[in-house]
């Protein structure tokens, strides 16, 4: 498998309050994401802002999409077990009241190309 094939992608949705987006997107590209990264398990993060969604609440939050490759579900496990905690943790005292947090895990299960 190239770094680029990555089989497990690990993904962080965020709600944002649109008061805070600037401050804390700057933050996340430019503190959060690359200690992320630092810590070795994750090949590579892609961002994504959520343009339209008509699923969306009402709170008029502003939805985010990281996407995090990682080799195996054991490394994925090795960080969350020793070293993502003390992450979200200054995470949440940084915007943890302006911002809601969804993890996910999922594995490729086929590529289809034209």
């Amino acid at each position: 498998m190239t770094k680029s094939d990555s089989k497990i992608l690990y993904l962080v949705w965020h709600e944002v309050d649109p008061k805070i987006s600037t401050e804390w997107s700057n933050w996340m590209e430019s503190v959060h994401i690359p200690e992320v990264i630092q810590k070795g398990k994750f090949i590579k993060a892609k961002r994504y802002k959520v343009k339209e969604d008509k699923t969306a609440a009402l709170d008029s939050w502003e939805r985010y999409l990281t996407v995090y490759e990682v080799d195996s579900s054991d490394t994925l496990e090795r960080y969350l077990t020793f070293e993502a905690n003390s992450l979200r943790e200054e995470y949440a005292k940084r915007y943890g009241l302006n911002t809601k947090a969804t993890r996910q895990l999922v594995e490729k299960i086929s590529i289809l190309e034209s």
